[in-house]
């Protein structure tokens, strides 16, 4: 199964839009890491639990090793450890990210 890296902002859209469900139903293995996680507030991480707890969505936990790999990516912008995570997860699953961050020029 193909694998999808997902960006915060994609789970705040469809936490508003009451359309989170959906997102599982796209025919990826979903993951995010636990540093996008860190930046929901506890209702929003509410949305998540069933999804997390039912194996939906897989919440990676960067080690110590990997969390130095991720704040020594280099990018077109200057990006937040989370948004970083997020791209060095991608790259080692082999996956897409999906996000609704816009690049420079866009």
């Amino acid at each position: 199964m193909k694998s999808a890296v997902i960006d915060v902002n994609i789970f705040l859209d469809l936490i508003k839009l009451q359309m989170l469900a959906w997102l599982f139903k796209i025919g990826f293995q979903v993951y995010t890491t636990q540093e996008m996680i860190d930046q929901l507030n506890e209702n929003q991480s509410e949305f998540l639990m069933e999804f997390i707890e039912s194996g939906q969505l897989t919440v990676y936990r960067l080690s110590e090793n990997e969390l130095e790999e991720v704040t020594s990516l280099t990018a077109l912008r200057s990006l937040e450890l989370a948004d970083k995570s997020v791209a060095w997860l991608s790259i080692h699953l082999k996956g897409i990210v999906i996000s609704g961050n816009l690049l420079p020029g866009q």
